[in-house]
Parts: structure tokens; sequence; C-alpha cells
């Protein structure tokens, strides 16, 4: 196996000679190996080696025990240590995200913070080809295109640095009888086999059950992603050549801001499977990555197709796609300096254009708790069966308007209420975004403010069995 782990970082070129890479190791069986494999290498490669690790404060003292393990073999490797922890829970409260999302972001910002520190040009994991397999069903299951399903590549950026895969060609059960023969220590994260996670459930539950139709449904679908990668790479490239030739900077706005236009007229000769990448292109180049959604490129899509010269769409951070004649303008929005008051009825599963404020406020209910969902930024959860749906609307802030909250750092809640100008005014939002932002209030008592607060009547608890989701979609305030 050692000799096939290196052949696949020559052949991907993970690591040149004098570079020094940052070893991610939990303490798991995979990066133990992928430590040992990397400490034998190292005077074929020439390469310099650290050691990380984050404690994510999710197991009390089993968490300590795998970072003194780690520390240890290190130490007895020879090799630097560096570490820290992070309360990933706390995190994922917070955002309202995942446990698992959460564990994944504050990771790679550690050891992104980490190769920074101390010159690393590559941080390495130890995913091998069984999370490949798991990771295709995962985004499989929630409708990701070709792009998703090539999954994890051997190398890819990581802000400035690079995330290289040393194993990614390996199963589970090359790793193992590794281990084995080596006879590697390693912990074990009885969290691993919690049906609580996705990612558990397809490996222990949904992967067995494909192997009763095909007995090697891991080798097919980790050759799939080998394939749809390469397809997808070869696509990508054809639609930044297109992207240069059709998207050129425009005259700025009348405000002097930066504008972009793209030629409809040879666009719509391409084929639709590039006119989506290229326009995908287009709204990743004006905005963050993460704020480009499905439905964004979708809507990007029926504006090109729309018969209307003047057609518009409003889009995240204040971007505004606005047709004139056979040419698609990209440019800033600028709201006007006074948005009148406004209110619309609130719609318990399905999605409501507030125009005022540019976005749309989707609501649907589930019965699966938070952190299954994977939800737009902001958000909001209600108990489905408490809530009011009939008496609630959207509408802009009104005076008066207050909010129920609740205090739990003492032995026991306390509610309260307050002022919805008072949280403006903490949170030191400008005028205009108080007047544009849409809340959803009953009478004068506001349930939610995206991107400030949710109230805490009709909170989720223990015993709530289904939940009413509420996420804004195209914000044009990135405060929002």
């Amino acid at each position: 196996m050692l000799q096939r782990v290196l052949k696949h970082i020559r052949e991907h070129r993970l690591i040149e000679p004098g570079e020094r890479v940052l070893l991610g190791v939990s303490g798991g069986i995979d990066s133990c190996v992928l430590l040992d494999c990397m400490v034998r290498l190292q005077p074929e490669l020439h390469c310099d080696l650290l050691v990380a690790h984050m404690n994510h404060l999710l197991r009390g003292q089993a968490a300590e025990e795998d970072a003194r393990f780690v520390q240890e073999l290190a130490e007895r490797y020879g090799l630097p240590f560096v570490s820290e922890a992070q309360d990933v829970a706390r995190y994922a409260k917070e955002r309202q995200i995942g446990i698992e999302v959460s564990g994944r972001k504050l990771r790679y910002q550690f050891f992104l913070r980490a190769a920074r520190e101390h010159h690393c040009e590559k941080v390495a994991v130890g995913h091998h080809a069984d999370d490949q397999v798991e990771t295709v069903l995962m985004r499989l299951l929630r409708g990701s295109g070709t792009g998703g399903l090539g999954a994890m590549s051997p190398i890819r950026p990581l802000a400035e640095r690079w995330l290289i895969r040393p194993l990614l060609p390996f199963f589970r059960d090359d790793i193992e009888r590794y281990a084995a023969r080596r006879e590697i220590r390693y912990r074990t994260d009885e969290t691993n086999r919690s049906l609580q996670f996705a990612r558990n459930r397809i490996r222990h539950e949904l992967l067995p059950y494909l192997a009763t139709y095909n007995p090697r449904i891991k080798e097919r679908l980790a050759g799939l992603a080998e394939q749809l990668a390469r397809e997808e790479e070869f696509l990508h490239r054809q639609a930044q050549a297109a992207f240069r030739e059709m998207v050129q900077r425009a005259m700025p706005d009348p405000q002097g801001s930066s504008a972009w236009q793209l030629d409809l007229e040879p666009f719509r000769a391409l084929h639709p499977a590039l006119q989506w990448r290229i326009g995908k292109l287009i709204l990743e180049y004006l905005m963050k990555e993460e704020e480009v959604r499905r439905v964004h490129v979708a809507d990007l899509q029926k504006l090109m197709a729309n018969p209307h010269p003047e057609a518009a769409l409003h889009l995240p951070e204040g971007w505004v796609a606005r047709r004139t004649g056979n040419r698609l303008r990209f440019e800033k929005d600028r709201p006007p300096r006074t948005t009148p008051a406004y209110t619309y009825a609130f719609a318990e599963n399905g999605e409501v254009l507030i125009r005022e404020a540019g976005v749309r406020l989707r609501a649907f209910r589930a019965v699966e708790p938070p952190e299954k969902q994977r939800l737009n930024v902001p958000w909001a959860v209600f108990d489905a069966q408490k809530f009011p749906g009939k008496d609630v609307v959207i509408r802009n802030r009104r005076p008066g308007d207050w909010m129920r909250l609740v205090d739990n750092s003492r032995e026991e809640p306390v509610f309260f209420t307050k002022k919805i100008k008072a949280l403006m005014n903490e949170a030191k939002w400008p005028p205009e975004q108080r007047r544009m932002t849409p809340l959803l209030a009953r009478g004068s008592e506001v349930l939610w403010v995206p991107g400030l607060r949710q109230s805490a009547r009709y909170a989720v608890t223990a015993e709530t069995s289904e939940f009413l989701y509420v996420t804004v979609v195209g914000q044009t305030n990135s405060s929002m």
C-alpha cells in the first residue's frame, strides 16, 4: 500500500520537494494510517511534516484523551505538534447549522490558520474511497449536479494553500489491513456509530442495503465520482473560455459602481449545459460563492429567456441583473432612500416575493429537526403545531413593534419583552435596513427579524414533532 500511496502522490503532484505539510490527525484509524505513511515516505518526498489536532469539545474526557494521544503520537514520530480546542456545539447553535457542518468549518479554519502560522504549503487529511462514496450518496440525495457528484478531488484549493488527500484511492478495508500489519494504535470515536448523523446512516444502513443489489457498489460509485470529476473539469474549462469571451466590463452606473454585461446573442447559441455553467460562473464572480444557490442560477436562466426586453432580477448582496435589448447588465442595485410601508400574507408552505426588499420569504413544514436540514441563511424554525399561521403577516417595521425573548443564563429561563427598535439600535442597523427588512409579525408582536433575532414564542422544544422553517432567499443586504 505504501508504494501505491507514493504513486498517487506523484501522479497528482500532491507534494513537491521542499514543501512543508500539515497533517490533520484526529486520532482515528484513517488519520493515524495517513501519519504513518507520510512519515515512512518523508525521505522520498523530501518534505517537512507537522501534526495538527482540533478538540471539538463534544465528547468530554474522551476528547481530552484523543488530544493527548495525538500529541504523544507526534512525539513518538519526532514531529512538531499544534492543537486547538473549539466549541463546535456552541458554534452550531449560534449559526443554526448542523454539528457535522460546524465541525468541518471550524476544523478547516484551524488547519488554515496553523498552515499559515507554520508556513505549510499543503494540508493533508485522511479522506479515503469510502468517504468519497458516502459523499457521492449524500450529494445525490440532496440533488447535487455533476459538479457535486464529482465529490472529493485528490487536491483542491484551501484559500491560498492546498488541501490534499493522499489516501483517496484506498478503501477502509485497505486502511484497516495496513493498520493491523503495522500494529498502529488509534482511537475509536463512538459517535461514528451514531445514526443521528446522515453520513453514519448512509455508511451503516444505505450502503449495506445497496450492496444487496451490487456487491461492488462502493467501487462503482467511486469510479463514477472519478469519471464525473474529469468531465466536470472539461466542462468547467469550456465554460470559463466562453465566460471570458462573452462577459465584459460595462460602463459604470451614474454612482460610479462597477457593472458587467453579457451578450445574449452568442450566449443563446450555446448548449444549455454551458449556458447554466456560465450563469453560475457569473454569479460566483460577482458574489461570495457560498451565496450562490441553484435557485439564483435558475432565475438567471429564466431572465435570459424572458421575451420582455426590460426584465430585471434582484440577486444577493445587492446585485441586480437587467435586460437591455440583447444584453444582460449586472450592476449593484441602489435601493430608494425610503422604503414605503408594506404588508404581505404569510404562506406556511410556499414563497412570497417581497418586492420592496428585493427578497423572497420561503416557508415549509418538515418532521426533521433543524440540524438535519440544509437551509439558506438567514432562517428561523418554529413549532409548526403551535404556530398561528393564519394570523401572521410579512411586513416591515412599525412603531411600537416588540418581541418576546428568553434569558437562559439563569437556573430557570426568564421571559421578557423588548422593542424591535432597541434590538436594531443594539445591532447598529442603518435606517434604510430597518425600514426595508421584512419581519414576521402577529399584530405588533414580531416573531422573527431576519439576520437579527427570533422570538421565544412558538419555539421548538423536546416535544416538537413538526417544524416550520422560514428562510430568506436572495437578500439585498449582506447584513440580512
